[in-house]
Formats: C-alpha cells, structure tokens, sequence
C-alpha cells in the first residue's frame, strides 16, 4: 500500500467517524475512543483509512467508515457474530467471502446489511469483518450460497500495514 496523503483528523471528519461508528455499532460506540487518542488519517493507492497507534483501526467502505479487526481485537464491543468451522478458515484468510455450508453459528438479531465478526470455532478467534448479506431468518431456510461479504481479514493488507 502507497501512502498518498496523511493528516490528523478535524473535527469534522472525527464527527464522521463517530457518526459512522454509531451507525455501526450502536450506543457502545461512544465510549470506543476519546478526544485524546491521536487519529490521523491516510489517503492509499487502495482507499482512506484512520490510524492509532500506527495500525489501520477503520477503512472507508461504500463511503462509511468501518472497526478493522486492529480496532475490535482488544475491545469489549458487542458486535455481531458468525462463527465458522475449521475448514472455512484458509479460504477466509485467503480473501474468500463466508459460505453457507462452513457456518456453524450465525446470531440470532443479524439483519442483511449488518456489520459482523467472523470467528472460527475452536479457539474463538476473530479472522474477519464482513457484512451479512441474511438475515438470520433468511439463513435458517437457505442451505447453499454466500452469507458474509468479507471486507478486513488476517493476513490482508489492512491487516499487515504498518505506519
């Protein structure tokens, strides 16, 4: 990744990102980061992000921003959850979006369109972000297709970036 342009956040675009984040992630999102954390934000050859800490913490999808995997692996926020099984775990990392057949677990309140994790079963441990693309309902009744659109997963360039 080609770093274009860097800067601290203003005001106005630390709004956008609380407002995105609220969209998001709901009431829990207020207390995610205070006005002493140190923000920059980073214009790539692959899109805009928001730094702290030297790591990418959101990415700019389909003009929102979005908690990167960085962002979400320390934190104690109540996100939605799909789980899948040891077999689905090398195409995630690989890019791949989450298929039916390799979920083990999909909560109960995903609604299509809703930011979700991606853990695998055995250790618990988040391997991606994506967006639903079921509602639980509609996942109960279907057996085959995609279920997730990954967007942040181990091992990709968000991931790995450093400043």
């Amino acid at each position: 990744m080609i770093v274009k342009s860097r800067n601290i956040l203003s005001n106005k675009e630390n709004k956008q990102l609380a407002d995105d984040l609220l969209n998001v992630l709901g009431e829990q999102a207020q207390t995610f980061f205070n006005k002493k954390d140190k923000l920059e934000k980073i214009k790539t050859d692959k899109g805009t992000f928001v730094v702290k800490d030297k790591e990418i913490w959101f990415f700019q999808w389909k003009n929102r921003f979005l908690p990167s995997i960085h962002c979400l692996k320390g934190s104690k926020l109540l996100v939605h959850k799909v789980v899948v099984d040891v077999g689905a775990i090398k195409f995630v990392l690989n890019g791949a979006d989450i298929m039916l057949p390799g979920i083990v677990h999909f909560d109960n309140l995903i609604e299509k369109g809703d930011f979700v994790v991606v853990r695998e079963e055995k250790a618990d441990t988040m391997i991606a972000v994506g967006i639903s693309l079921l509602s639980h309902e509609d996942f109960s009744k279907i057996n085959k297709g995609k279920a997730v659109r990954v967007i942040n997963h181990l091992k990709d360039e968000i991931w790995t970036f450093r400043l």
